[in-house]
């Protein structure tokens, strides 16, 4: 097949008439219509819903699209009916009797969108959602997956309902008859990425990556301060200097009191500036309006927490300031990409103080996770001292759903259905078997039913239900709504001492891997004297170089790796029995020193190998020798290089015999 991805856009939505695609638009296009599965890695603002909105129709049938917005959902599903294509959208905002309606429409065949809209949250619990998606899962021609890197527990845009996708795809479809799924994310982390592909079962060699993931539009700015006063005072003198009508975004991490979002928005206005803010606790409504005053210009400066972030697109902001410290590289990175989305450029200032960073440590990286004491309370909460089937909200308990991915993956808790509790809730006929099951019990409740079926699983239990509402047999009783939530069953009464403790060791690697991200955040900000040097730095640690990225790789051990280069040095110390550890960072007297490509532990010590593949490159080759130094004047003699040629696995292999000679 030969796609012409120009042709499908100007055939498809003839209302873009005059519109082209970008060349790597195109690519991804052809990508997903000729070879299926694809994970296309771009930049914020690198236009990815005209991918999959062509992508999708050139596919035929319908592409379900999981978005982690409502308002981005309503958005997309706006724009697409203006296109005339026919688009489902579900999601919380609406009313349960419709949602229901929609998804019988749609499980029946009496309606077959273009376009299906789902958020994860929707995914993770709506089993009627599911069966009606079963019913017709041959209609469904491409899954697209929004904001991919979500999925990754590695990552600061970790959500755990990402994490039942997968799952989801296997319960609708079956596990090996997916349709081809769409990952769109702006992650250039290869651990993130390995879990996108690991877990959405996408070969690496489908991965693409925009070559203009840096942005040099950008001018970046960093000062530190030993003060927070004069670190405020600093934003004022930033702030007062924008000529009128400049929209600038100031990035802040904390919610309420003292500088936070809503202090210093208030602040602002009392400085007569046109101030707004913005974070998760506001309403839908209430964030729309904020954006809407942003895009208009009747609001200019706006305060705000990472909220400000997916989905969101005002192309024309041109100042951002981070007036606190972002977890690691890749988020710094993102977020000062939310300014000249439009191309025009914007100056993106980073104001730090040692404070910042140790609030960043103390609070937003440790107390993230559970301490080891609430562990015990929290699985409590969630099994009730019980092992028996019972029901669980995921809505209802934060700190429980955020420690729910530890106990799945110690398996001390499995998910065993997608139901609702009040039986009742679905009217039938007398006669029928669904009747006869509600009238088991006299409060006619999930479990207590189910308790008295044993000849019936879970999920059998509540496709009765389902099916019963899809065909007519049923309908939602008047007044009622289908009360979601989950069926689980907890593997003990109580957290063990064993099980807390190996939780408590995954959970101690995932607080040290957040604490080396911001380390090398820290080391790339200190080394950096100008935005060209800072954008350098960048591409350096995410080893991107100017003229485009490597793609990410994977090697015979099952690491991901940064370029095929490094597979090759992989692959071959993995053969020869090698003990090492890819990118571990190296600390002197607790600080971040290095990060070496491989450490390599053998007979005669440890080795720091660094690969040089980007010596060409001046600002590279500089950096080189900056890190060189280091090595020398830190660890003279136990560091090696190799560099990029034909004869690399030869010259690997030789560097590896003479460092493990005794």
């Amino acid at each position: 097949m030969l796609t012409n991805a120009q042709e499908l856009l100007r055939k498809y939505f003839p209302l873009l008439s005059g519109k082209t695609l970008k060349p790597f638009q195109e690519r991804v296009i052809t990508h997903v219509v000729e070879d299926g599965s694809t994970v296309a890695v771009m930049p914020t603002g690198g236009g990815k819903s005209w991918i999959y909105w062509v992508a999708g129709k050139a596919r035929g049938g319908t592409t379900v699209v999981i978005a982690p917005l409502v308002a981005l959902m309503d958005e997309q599903a706006a724009k697409l009916s203006e296109q005339g294509c026919q688009v489902l959208t579900i999601h919380a905002s609406v009313p349960a009797a419709e949602q229901v309606s929609r998804l019988t429409a749609f499980g029946t065949g009496q309606e077959t969108p273009d376009f299906l809209f789902l958020s994860p949250e929707r995914v993770a619990v709506d089993g009627y959602l599911a069966h009606c998606l079963r019913a017709r899962r041959d209609a469904v021609r491409l899954v697209v997956v929004d904001e991919a890197h979500c999925i990754s527990q590695w990552g600061f845009d970790f959500r755990p309902f990402y994490q039942r996708i997968p799952q989801f795809l296997d319960d609708v479809f079956g596990a090996s008859h997916w349709p081809p799924v769409l990952g769109l994310t702006a992650t250039i982390n290869p651990r993130e990425l390995g879990d996108i592909l690991t877990d959405f079962r996408i070969d690496a060699k489908h991965v693409l990556r925009d070559r203009s993931l840096l942005r040099h539009d950008l001018r970046l700015h960093v000062e530190r301060f030993t003060s927070e006063e004069a670190k405020e005072n600093r934003l004022w003198e930033l702030l007062a200097a924008q000529p009128p009508q400049t929209k600038t975004l100031v990035y802040l991490y904390r919610k309420y009191k003292k500088r936070g979002v809503e202090d210093l928005a208030a602040r602002a206005q009392e400085k007569g500036l046109r101030a707004a803010h913005f974070h998760g606790d506001m309403t839908a409504a209430e964030r729309q309006t904020a954006l809407h005053d942003l895009r208009t210009g009747a609001t200019t400066v706006v305060f705000a927490t990472n909220a400000f972030g997916m989905g969101i697109d005002i192309p024309d902001i041109r100042t951002v300031v981070h007036f606190m410290m972002p977890e690691s590289v890749e988020q710094y990175y993102q977020e000062v990409g939310r300014g000249g989305r439009d191309h025009q450029g914007a100056d993106c200032w980073l104001l730090y103080s040692k404070k910042n960073v140790q609030v960043r440590r103390d609070t937003f990286i440790d107390k993230s996770f559970p301490a080891a004491k609430e562990l015990a309370h929290l699985y409590h909460k969630l099994a009730s001292g019980k092992t028996t089937l019972q029901t669980w909200v995921p809505f209802a308990d934060e700190e429980v759903l955020e420690a729910l991915p530890f106990f799945l993956e110690a398996g001390l808790v499995s998910l065993e259905a997608k139901g609702f509790n009040r039986l009742d809730a679905v009217q039938v006929a007398s006669g029928s078997e669904v009747y006869r099951l509600q009238k088991l019990t006299p409060l006619g409740t999930a479990v207590v039913t189910l308790n008295r079926s044993p000849q019936l699983t879970p999920t059998q239990f509540f496709a009765l239900f389902y099916e019963a509402l899809r065909t007519g047999a049923g309908r939602l009783a008047k007044g009622r709504t289908l009360d979601k939530c989950l069926l689980i069953r907890a593997a003990a009464e109580t957290l063990s001492t064993a099980a807390a403790a190996q939780i408590e060791v995954a959970i101690a690697e995932k607080r040290a891997y957040k604490h080396s991200l911001l380390d090398q955040l820290l080391h790339v900000l200190d080394s950096s004297a100008n935005s060209n040097g800072l954008h350098a730095a960048v591409g350096d640690y995410l080893k991107v170089s100017p003229a485009g990225a490597s793609p990410v790789l994977r090697t015979l051990r099952g690491e991901w790796v940064r370029s095929k280069s490094e597979v090759i040095i992989a692959n071959l110390l993995h053969k020869n029995g090698a003990d090492y550890a890819y990118e571990r960072p190296i600390y002197r007297n607790g600080k971040y020193l290095l990060l070496p490509d491989f450490t390599v532990t053998t007979p005669t010590g440890t080795y720091f190998w660094e690969h040089l593949g980007l010596l060409d490159d001046p600002e590279y080759a500089r950096r080189w020798d900056v890190k060189r130094d280091l090595y020398e004047q830190c660890y003279p003699g136990r560091w090696v290089t190799t560099e990029e040629n034909a004869s690399l696995s030869q010259q690997a292999q030789h560097l590896f015999d003479q460092i493990s000679r005794t």
